[in-house]
């Protein structure tokens, strides 16, 4: 278990199964972060298909995230992971490229309409 401090746009390991690590960024606020059992976060998939993405999807470089490997977040697909399950914090995402995360889980969200 990882008992250092977690905070938004982090990127963590998570152990899914025992020996199976799977990677997420921290989405949610730091300060919910210190006091929940839960973060709320997006998956790191695996991906070699650099130029493509969805509009609600944001590539990430192997030299962002520190996984040795590029890969892709959905933002349609955030869930709660369970803290005590967080077996290594990796990278910290440059503040420009988690605003793009950002961006995009607004579009999920719906925020875009709330501007009008």
């Amino acid at each position: 278990m990882y008992c250092g401090a977690i905070r938004r746009g982090d990127v963590v390991l998570y152990e899914e199964e025992p020996r199976e690590e799977r990677a997420y960024v921290a989405l949610q606020d730091t300060t919910l972060n210190e006091t929940l059992g839960t973060i709320v976060c997006v998956g790191i998939e695996p991906t070699e298909d650099h130029g493509r993405s969805r509009i609600t999807e944001v590539v990430l470089k192997k030299n962002e995230t520190g996984l040795g490997k590029d890969g892709l977040c959905v933002l349609s697909r955030i869930m709660p992971i369970d803290r005590r399950f967080i077996v290594a914090k990796k990278a910290e995402l440059h503040p420009e490229l988690f605003q793009k995360l950002l961006q995009a889980l607004d579009i999920v969200l719906g925020r875009f309409r709330d501007r009008a």
